[in-house]
């Protein structure tokens, strides 16, 4: 069967050789650019993945350079083909970036361009002008088995053929299109870093006017209109036909009148148009949501942010790097701009701090009260130190560190009347100038409110109370694990902290959280209940010095993995200014580490022969009796990851021998340090075997 005809012609004193082709299969219709090095087409192409391939996957096929106006599509609905398809997205831009790809679509003038032209410049130097009915649509020739005529011309480039078929072409390219991506490309220069491209190339592919989800780009414009001074007098722009969308904050609906000069466009869809983001924003009094406008007085916004993510608006001001909250009725400041000259208000912010840790002897039970008030202490810091977790997120990022590992969780538990959710209370009540007094339920808490965090855009630390060990190793384990993994450095991810009645979660989450033990039994009698509860109400001014002494600090790479060790430094500096001496219990190191109540628990289980230690393979064996043993797992996820702990049965294999034994205070086979230093000094009385390792091991 024939399918091609060949007929030479002259066209005005110039040679050109016409064919003409019936063309059964995509194959057949691919075949005609063997040759090509550079092509242009007026076509229709569905698949943005389809022009990939051409220009990187096909062996039968060498083109260098592809341009591609597109009859069938806008950029709109050519968007919409690379939904979910991010790295396809990059690999485009990067040809385009190269000068190989440029795609044109229709613009709003026509809605389908029907015309079929291929205009190649071929390696040997010959073009091939191509005019017929076949698209570059693979899926259009497999799915209907079409079969297409063509016409080609084959001329040297300088007929006038070629003229006149580079006017047609460039004719309708210009009269009907735009250029695919082109704004995209623009905003795109003016960015670092590739992660920082692909993060807004993820937002154009899913249809986002902002950098981010609709959600988060409110927030995100919430907090700069916020953090004007008259921002609740401001309307992003009182003419709703000229913006696509409006946010307004205002104090009165009716004041709305003053005009900013910046309008936000976040949805182009329409914020009314189907189930809606905001719904919740919704029920609040003075609040509409129309078609693209929200409007909405701050203090509803800030109760909804409360209501919906379990945390106010907190920001630390770009005018003066101020750390400020957005509360019902007013925004607080909490940042002092320096001490107090009168330091006997130090003294006494700080005499009353301590009170309620001496709550812990006054009202409470416990083996070591040292120990808990020393955990009670190392909360207190982290809670302090968590509106800061952002700036130390920046730091971190930048001298290369893995996020997750260096900014931890918080993990408190306890028994039921541990004290922990008053202690809540007590330390949201102190940063949030009484705005925050209760945690979240861990019931209303899952893995949506979790990754929600991350679109708030604010510092105030999200506290999750009664949350138990399953909850955190099967149910929200999955957006916890790589919590900072894509933070993208414009956005503030609020730290999160954890109370437990529960025993500790799993490795995973122990590596990539802070783990304090209130050991601690309240009987909660009427008079105790009073007593602590005076002293939360205490209306204390510490937070605002500290910091402004956080502030102060430059965040340093230190030798210790010690996160903390700035806000250690910054309570010192306080006890510093007042004159007043530290309290024993106050944690110079953390106490996670130094008072580990687990060890007590070790202790008096080996006292009581409930455990007995031995060596096999140069590690320690704990091997517990039968009555314990569904405790083993128990006292194995107690122990500091780093000692490598190993449960199997009744027995604990423990593999970093010198963590243990520096944790556990001496040798537990019976050599206490003492006695390996003495023993260490007369060779001929160095005992071989075990405690020969340990000796090594200790003093190499």
């Amino acid at each position: 069967m024939t399918d091609t005809w060949k007929l030479p012609a002259t066209v005005d004193g110039d040679d050109v050789e016409m064919e003409f082709r019936v063309l059964r299969s995509w194959n057949s219709f691919t075949g005609l650019f063997e040759e090509a090095k550079e092509m242009q087409t007026i076509t229709y192409c569905d698949s943005p993945q389809l022009i990939l391939q051409i220009l990187k996957e096909d062996e039968n096929i060498d083109i260098e350079s592809l341009e591609v106006v597109v009859g069938d599509r806008n950029t709109e609905k050519y968007r919409e083909k690379l939904t979910n398809h991010v790295d396809e997205a990059y690999q485009m831009k990067e040809l385009i970036d190269d000068g190989r790809l440029r795609i044109y679509n229709l613009n709003s003038s026509r809605s389908i361009l029907h015309t079929k032209l291929y205009r190649t410049i071929n390696h040997d130097g010959s073009h091939t002008l191509i005019v017929g009915s076949a698209n570059l649509s693979k899926q259009a020739w497999e799915n209907t088995k079409q079969t297409n005529t063509v016409v080609l011309y084959h001329t040297d480039g300088t007929s006038c053929v070629d003229k006149t078929f580079e006017a047609m072409y460039q004719t309708q390219k210009d009269d009907y299109t735009t250029e695919f991506m082109s704004g995209l490309i623009n905003e795109l220069e003016d960015l670092d870093t590739e992660e920082d491209e692909r993060e807004r190339i993820s937002a154009w592919v899913d249809g986002r006017v902002g950098d981010y989800d609709e959600v988060t780009e409110l927030n995100k414009k919430a907090t700069e209109q916020l953090d004007g001074v008259d921002i609740e007098l401001h309307a992003l722009t009182d003419d709703v036909a000229n913006a696509d969308s409006t946010v307004a904050f205002v104090d009165n609906p009716d004041d709305a009148d003053e005009i900013l000069e910046e309008r936000i466009s976040l949805s182009t869809q329409g914020f009314d148009n189907g189930p809606s983001a905001f719904e919740g924003l919704r029920s609040y009094d003075n609040t509409t949501i129309k078609d693209n406008v929200i409007r909405t007085t701050r203090q509803a916004y800030t109760e909804y942010l409360q209501e919906e993510y379990g945390i106010p608006k907190m920001w630390f001001s770009e005018d003066d790097g101020q750390l400020v909250m957005d509360g019902p009725s007013r925004r607080h400041g909490l940042m002092a701009e320096g001490l107090p000259d009168d330091t006997s208000r130090i003294d006494h912010a700080l005499a009353d701090l301590e009170a309620y840790f001496e709550t812990v002897e006054e009202h409470g039970d416990s083996n070591d009260y040292r120990a808990v008030k020393a955990h009670m202490f190392e909360a207190l810091l982290w809670f302090f130190w968590a509106p800061f977790v952002n700036k130390y997120a920046s730091r971190f990022r930048e001298a290369g560190l893995t996020l997750d590992d260096a900014l931890p969780f918080l993990y408190i538990y306890g028994e039921s009347n541990a004290g922990k959710g008053t202690f809540a209370q007590f330390v949201l009540s102190l940063i949030s100038h009484g705005v925050v007094d209760e945690p979240a339920d861990a019931d209303e808490v899952g893995t949506p409110q979790v990754r929600g965090l991350k679109k708030v855009d604010s510092a105030f630390p999200l506290v999750v109370d009664d949350v138990t060990k399953s909850k955190i190793d099967n149910q929200i384990d999955g957006p916890l694990r790589n919590y900072w993994k894509n933070w993208p450095g414009d956005i503030q991810y609020p730290g999160i902290a954890f109370i437990s009645n529960n025993k500790r979660p799993k490795k995973w989450f122990r590596n990539r959280a802070k783990i304090l033990h209130f050991d601690v039994f309240f009987e909660g009698t009427f008079k105790s209940r009073h007593e602590v509860g005076e002293v939360i109400d205490q209306d204390n001014p510490v937070y605002e010095w500290f910091t402004h002494l956080l502030g102060e600090r430059d965040i340093k790479l230190r030798e210790s993995s010690d996160t903390l060790f700035d806000a250690r430094e910054a309570f010192l500096d306080l006890y510093k200014a007042a004159d007043r001496e530290v309290p024993e219990y106050f944690p110079r190191k953390p106490a996670d580490d130094h008072y580990d109540t687990a060890k007590g628990t070790w202790h008096r289980a080996h006292d009581r022969g409930q455990i007995k230690f031995s060596e096999y393979n140069g590690n320690i064996v704990a091997a517990f009796t039968e009555e314990m043993q569904y405790d083993v797992k128990s006292y194995s996820r107690s122990l500091p990851t780093r000692m490598r702990a190993d449960p199997h049965g009744r027995e604990i294999e423990i593999k970093h021998i010198e963590n243990f034994i520096e944790w556990f205070g001496k040798n537990p086979i019976g050599t206490n340090f003492n006695e390996i230093d003495e023993s260490s000094q007369n060779e001929d009385q160095q005992s071989t075997g075990f405690t020969s390792r340990l000796k090594t091991a200790l003093f190499r």
